[in-house]
């Protein structure tokens, strides 16, 4: 990039298959940056996931980036840990929940938070409408040059490599099925059937994004009962009686309206 203004920014992006990102742990992404004046510290990146990049998604800005010196030959140079992406996923959502308390706030403004993280890399977490880290179809990757004192343009070069995400968030569920089956003579048959799951629950052969996300209860009884035979038989009544009840309680782990969110 040449010449690129004070407070101006530049990115390309592409549209992906939907993505699910739920249940992952850090997102990572190696930076590269150089420039004819080995400046530091005068440039960001950022890289923007969501369903779209100008109503609903998240950015991370990695501020400051380390120029690489030329003759460079290590991978760390080549790659300065200061520049690398590498949040919690966690963040996003924190920094979404945390603006939709907000008095007043807009889903259409822009809404900032600084993180800081072991190593000193600083991050700008923003949030803009509502993004879905279960649904991601598209990202961006950027560059910005931030208002600053001397208000010049600068001239610089990044590249990206490895942007992936990595650990899960392994919370297991557990689930029980209980029956029971009772016949009472030939007066009644009583049938009993409970089902209790929680989230978390899946097969060993299911994905993370496959395994339950609500806490369920399910609760039924039936019964056949011959009402006839409470009456003297030589009356001929044949009176079959079919009782049922049901009950079914589904508490979802996420929003409905904000799939990613856990509902608090």
């Amino acid at each position: 990039v040449t010449n690129l203004r004070d407070g101006d920014s530049r990115a390309a992006f592409k549209n992906v298959t939907s993505q699910n990102l739920l249940f992952r742990e850090r997102l990572k992404m190696f930076v590269h940056m150089q420039n004819d004046q080995d400046e530091d510290g005068q440039v960001s990146a950022f890289m923007r996931l969501g369903t779209d990049v100008s109503e609903h998604y998240y950015e991370i800005e990695v501020t400051k980036l380390r120029a690489s010196r030329p003759n460079i030959e290590t991978p760390e140079e080549v790659w300065p840990q200061q520049n690398e992406i590498d949040i919690e996923m966690k963040w996003l959502i924190d920094a979404k929940q945390e603006r939709d308390i907000q008095p007043n706030s807009s889903l259409s403004t822009p809404y900032t938070v600084t993180k800081t993280d072991a190593l000193g890399r600083v991050f700008r977490i923003t949030v803009v409408g509502k993004p879905d880290l279960s649904n991601v179809m598209i990202i961006m990757i950027g560059m910005r040059n931030p208002r600053s004192d001397d208000q010049q343009a600068k001239s610089f070069c990044i590249w990206v490599n490895e942007m992936h995400v990595q650990g899960f968030d392994n919370q297991s569920g557990t689930a029980a099925i209980a029956r029971l089956d009772r016949k009472l003579a030939d007066f009644a048959t009583v049938q009993l059937a409970g089902k209790w799951t929680t989230f978390g629950f899946g097969g060993v052969q299911q994905k993370l994004a496959d395994r339950s996300r609500d806490n369920s209860k399910e609760f039924s009884i039936s019964s056949a009962i011959a009402l006839d035979k409470l009456l003297p038989e030589k009356w001929g009544f044949r009176i079959p009686l079919y009782v049922n009840y049901d009950l079914r309680d589904v508490k979802p782990n996420f929003n409905p309206y904000d799939p990613d969110t856990p509902l608090a």
